[in-house]
């Protein structure tokens, strides 16, 4: 990413590189949503694919778990991985129903869940510090994830975790 801005986009200021950095997911989905229309080629027949299937599978969790609020893609997940991205995407959909990029997705918002309950950070610095470089993106895949905005989300948890008159 970064060649590319410096080759086509020298003068181009913070804003508009986390503008284009927040485009980098939704691609991401349109290319899974391709590659998840593609047939796959089977793997030979071998005693060990079943566990080598789900070690991949898991290898790659481990890896989304460990790293989600950093710039990883799927791409970047397969290649750490090292299989094809077409072949992971197949493995994510058999088990767990649910692509690669969702799976970043997912574990980001967990972590937004999180800092929003634990911080009193802004909204905007939970945001970009959860992989979202974009405010107005993260608060529609919180919202579609969690039901609830994000500050709505965090007036309706830290009111749970306050204690009553009578605890004190």
């Amino acid at each position: 990413f970064e060649k590319f801005r410096q080759a086509h986009l020298r003068e181009t200021d913070e804003a508009t590189v986390c503008r284009l950095k927040s485009y980098l997911g939704v691609v991401a989905d349109m290319i899974i949503d391709i590659v998840g229309n593609t047939p796959l080629m089977r793997p030979t027949s071998n005693k060990n694919a079943p566990d080598n299937r789900r070690k991949y599978f898991l290898m790659a969790m481990d890896h989304i778990d460990k790293h989600c609020c950093e710039n990883i893609t799927p791409l970047s997940v397969a290649q750490r991985v090292n299989v094809s991205l077409s072949y992971l995407q197949h493995l994510f959909i058999e088990f767990s129903s649910d692509g690669i990029a969702s799976a970043i997705r997912r574990k980001r918002i967990e972590r937004a869940c999180r800092y929003l309950i634990e911080t009193d950070r802004s909204i905007k610095d939970i945001a970009f510090s959860c992989g979202f470089y974009n405010t107005d993106y993260f608060s529609v895949a919180f919202k579609k994830s969690t039901g609830t905005a994000p500050l709505k989300f965090r007036k309706l948890h830290i009111c749970d975790l306050e204690p009553d008159e009578g605890d004190l």
